[in-house]
């Protein structure tokens, strides 16, 4: 019997990360039986001025954008465009459940190393589970006090605290980093893979280690119709047409391939599923 829970899902996109936002959705969808409503970041409800600020992404800010969007209530999951899912996101979803965390708690993430902490682990605010009440609360969940605050400072450093969640009073607390794996991926543990390097994530270059993996769910995201032949074809076209401060766009000219020979090579459905 379906499960008919509700799990909300904002994704951090931007129009040259549509293609894989889809990919994502339908990754998330064929490995749960819970009803998953999607929020793609996108569009005038969403933007804001970035004038002044040193920004990873077009999109970077926008999650904390979240619980006021859902009126402060009821709980929120954010993920960024450049992930795939291979577990049920209702794990995911009930991550709060039963974790002993201070009164206040708004976001359970892992705390992971990465580039801009490469000797200790912090926050790593690219998957969240929100508790959007919690959130009304607490400062930095405004998207004009955010905006004003980053201004002031004017740092990339502090950019990246703040991305790191080094202002939230609690912390946020902790979830296992499987839900978050970073450029790396374990048959049978992996429940999100992310690929964090924007430069060579698959789209851009398909001799990535793990392209192999991306590759079968954008082939099985066109087959579910999640993505349009036409979107790869103009997605290729717009290959390294650099649209802003980043030199990556558009689809590597290899993945016109798929549309020739993807019918019937990856069958869809919940039956291939890859963990």
């Amino acid at each position: 019997m379906p499960n008919l829970e509700v799990v909300r899902v904002c994704i951090g996109t931007e129009p040259k990360t549509e293609i894989a936002r889809k990919v994502l959705e339908c990754s998330v969808t064929r490995h749960t039986d819970a009803r998953v409503e999607f929020y793609p970041m996108l569009g005038k409800g969403w933007e804001y001025s970035t004038s002044g600020i040193q920004v990873g992404t077009g999109f970077s800010l926008r999650r904390w954008m979240i619980p006021a969007f859902f009126g402060w209530q009821g709980k929120a999951i954010y993920l960024d465009a450049d992930q795939l899912v291979f577990g049920d996101i209702l794990e995911l979803w009930h991550k709060p459940a039963g974790l002993a965390v201070p009164d206040g708690t708004s976001v359970w993430c892992s705390w992971q190393t990465d580039k801009v902490y490469p000797k200790h682990p912090a926050p790593q605010t690219s998957v969240m589970v929100i508790d959007c009440a919690a959130a009304k609360s607490q400062w930095g969940w405004r998207i004009a006090e955010v905006l004003d605050h980053l201004r002031k400072t004017g740092t990339k450093e502090e950019y990246h605290k703040f991305m790191h969640a080094e202002w939230m009073t609690p912390l946020p607390a902790r979830i296992g980093d499987e839900w978050n794996h970073l450029n790396h991926y374990v048959k049978g543990k992996t429940r999100l893979l992310h690929y964090t390097k924007e430069p060579t994530q698959p789209w851009y270059v398909p001799d990535h280690p793990l392209a192999h993996l991306w590759k079968m769910e954008l082939q099985i995201a066109l087959n579910e119709h999640y993505v349009g032949d036409e979107e790869i074809e103009a997605a290729v076209a717009n290959y390294g047409v650099r649209e802003d401060w980043r030199p990556t766009n558009g689809l590597h000219p290899s993945y016109a391939d798929f549309l020739k020979k993807r019918a019937g090579k990856y069958p869809g459905g919940k039956e291939t599923k890859s963990a």
